[in-house]
């Protein structure tokens, strides 16, 4: 279906064919025309040789933005309601100006499968958002066209993919108008997250023991407990100003990432030496050291992405074995390591054959669903979501972090995959269809 703007001096008007009333049980002369969050009661009006795959809108029905003409959309009739759309934002940057033509078409694999679903999908930036009028700035998708992105304002869609912050203005204002359409909605911290999984049994048992560092007595008694022990930002994305830690006669041992070494022999010095790493990179937890299964001296954990499709439940789109540098403290391939599909890597390092990996497989994917559905229930609302998981050396799984902003293109950094890719990117427009109502 398409959309027409026809002129009129009337601001309240839909046009539909005549054609179209030998299909309806219900001749309505007043319908409630939906398009995104955006409403309004409009007076219907039948017009001769109208074409019956078009609606028809009065020039200025929507004076604060303009639904393109160039896009194939889908309508719903429910009682007395229309719905045009989908109109399905994607929340990519904060400001504007970063939506050159060149960026955009990077996010060409979210829209792998448009065809298919149709309506407006348009990419913005936080910048972009207007209060006032309940619009937002952004670039939508032309499918068929020597330039795909048309710059143009957009109501408030049907459903908004969220991959950056926003102002806490700006998204009381999105959640109180789209509500739980909005995905990916609450950005936690680690700590968060921990204070979010811990209470609950099935989760609380395959969570390090976790606490916030605030002076050496939490790390002694942490220490006293677990032996070894790391330090991770509580707000740090991948494996910076991590430090692993443990205690010998010669005083504390903190090795970072690259496996530099630093012993300090007395309280003081440790002491002073968390308040340096704090006033440089903010608030850290303290949390169990677990003993993960190694292979070739080197740390081993997986990236499990779970994504949200058009059923509208968690399943697994991709499982990447990250093989640390030998010796090191973090499982980061830069750091002279090395990756592989997770199935593979599971098989390789617990020598298992192939009925034990499947069986350890669904155990990971089973335990990842529980956490992003107790994150679903107390947190927020989540779609797209990258979860840390190590294999300790009695084969026990533990999560160590929930990512809801993890890398898309990984595969093709790790893996040289660039079909994973497409089916991580993929994924989230198809959920988004669903949320909009038009699956």
């Amino acid at each position: 279906m398409y959309i027409q703007y026809i002129e009129s001096n009337k601001n309240d008007r839909i046009f539909l064919s005549k054609q179209s009333l030998e299909s309806k049980e219900i001749i309505y002369k007043n319908i409630v025309l939906h398009l995104g969050c955006w409403k309004k009661e409009v007076t219907v009006e039948y017009i001769e040789n109208f074409p019956s795959d078009t609606i028809g809108l009065s020039e200025k029905l929507t004076k604060n933005f303009i639904l393109p003409t160039d896009l194939a959309y889908k309508v719903r009739f429910e009682g007395r309601n229309i719905y045009i759309g989908p109109i399905i934002g994607l929340l990519i940057v904060s400001k504007h100006r970063i939506l050159t033509l060149e960026f955009l078409d990077k996010y060409k694999p979210y829209l792998t499968y448009y065809n298919d679903i149709n309506g407006l999908v348009f990419i913005a930036s936080s910048e972009g958002i207007n209060r006032e009028n309940q619009t937002m700035k952004g670039y939508y998708y032309k499918p068929n066209g020597n330039v795909n992105w048309v710059e143009g304002t957009f109501p408030y869609p049907d459903s908004l993919y969220r991959r950056i912050g926003i102002s806490g203005a700006k998204y009381d204002d999105l959640i109180k108008h789209m509500g739980d359409k909005i995905f990916n909605t609450y950005f936690f911290n680690k700590w968060e997250l921990w204070e979010c999984l811990y209470p609950y049994k099935q989760t609380r048992q395959h969570l390090p023991y976790t606490e916030v560092l605030t002076d050496v007595g939490v790390l002694d008694k942490v220490l006293s407990s677990y032996g070894t022990v790391y330090l991770k930002r509580i707000s740090g994305q991948k494996s910076r100003g991590i430090y692993k830690v443990h205690k010998s006669e010669k005083g504390y041992h903190f090795i970072d990432r690259g496996k530099k070494e630093k012993i300090l022999c007395n309280l003081e010095e440790v002491n002073k030496f968390i308040k340096k790493i704090k006033k440089q990179n903010g608030s850290y937890l303290i949390q169990q050291a677990i003993k993960i299964k190694n292979f070739e001296n080197r740390s081993f954990d997986l990236r499990v992405v779970l994504q949200k499709d058009e059923s509208k439940g968690w399943g697994l789109t991709s499982m990447i074995a990250r093989f640390g540098g030998s010796g090191g403290v973090a499982s980061n391939i830069g750091l002279d390591g090395f990756a592989m599909l997770g199935k593979d890597a599971i098989k390789k390092v617990f020598d298992m054959n192939e009925k034990e990996v499947f069986l350890k497989q669904q155990e990971i994917i089973n335990i990842c669903k529980t956490a992003c559905e107790t994150l679903d229930q107390s947190i927020g609302h989540y779609g797209d979501l990258g979860i840390d998981v190590v294999i300790d050396e009695n084969q026990k799984i533990w999560i160590l972090e929930i990512n809801k902003l993890h890398y898309h293109p990984y595969p093709i950094y790790a893996l040289k995959d660039r079909q994973m890719y497409y089916d991580i990117a993929s994924k989230p427009l198809k959920y988004a269809n669903a949320l909009a109502g038009f699956n």
